[in-house]
């Protein structure tokens, strides 16, 4: 069925399918029409593109359109933000992780003192700790999952609150700053909103940046042209980037 789909592509749109993105392809084999956006111009991708941003369509399926555009424009930068958001940040250093994608999140702990019993779910301060590294692992957390898979945990959590594990080597730390007793569990608590918060970030930064290029260039015109691969960056820097 693959091979009939991709048999009836344009050259161009044929190599661009073959570029390995076959496990892509697969998930969406469902919808044989999203392949045969690949067929459209610039103008009609874009408009489905922001369409399906109103329409609240699964992310899979928007970011395949994401990249469909992004074949058309020609733009490394697009394209690279694009691959990863829709592939995830997983083998990212920690400073490639944009930063809208940085959490604020609170450090809970189950405490054992002695004679009392345990304390569970005790807020501590993340200010109080002195050593720079462990206060910002508890603080924030960069989320380094595709769209889809944020999208995912957001559908299937059903509290006020995600929980990421601590490491039992920063317990001595925090036990340093504790008047009495040891902690036996901690965790970091980030809002359940956050999933879908960076979701709508990405959705907005791409309107901005589509919207704006439709106003500033004509997509008519060859987009290779090096021109209009300077403003393309001037705006992805401006709209998408712009941290």
């Amino acid at each position: 069925m693959l091979s009939d789909v991709i048999g009836h592509l344009p050259k161009k749109k044929c190599d661009f399918v073959c570029q390995g993105y076959w496990s892509e392809i697969d998930k969406l084999l469902y919808d044989v029409n999203l392949l045969e956006k690949l067929n459209m111009n610039k103008r009609e991708l874009i408009r489905d593109l922001i369409n399906s941003f109103a329409h609240s369509e699964p992310m899979s399926k928007v970011m395949m359109m994401a990249q469909a555009v992004s074949f058309e424009l020609y733009n490394n930068n697009f394209s690279d933000w694009v691959r990863k958001e829709q592939r995830g940040y997983h083998n990212s250093k920690d400073e490639d992780i944009p930063q809208y994608r940085d959490i604020p999140c609170i450090l809970r702990a189950d405490i054992f003192i002695p004679f009392r019993g345990i304390m569970t779910n005790f807020t501590i301060p993340a200010d109080i700790i002195k050593e720079e590294h462990v206060r910002k692992f508890v603080s924030s957390v960069k989320l380094p999952q595709s769209l889809t898979e944020l999208e995912q945990i957001h559908n299937q959590n059903g509290g006020d609150e995600i929980k990421l594990g601590v490491p039992g080597s920063v317990f001595p730390v925090i036990d340093k700053y504790l008047e009495t007793g040891n902690v036996q569990r901690a965790y970091r608590s980030l809002s359940a909103t956050a999933p879908s918060a960076i979701i709508n970030t990405v959705k907005a930064k791409m309107l901005d940046f589509l919207s704006y290029m439709n106003r500033e260039l004509d997509l008519d015109a060859d987009f290779r042209d090096e021109k209009i691969q300077e403003q393309l960056t001037d705006l992805f820097n401006k709209y998408i980037w712009n941290e």
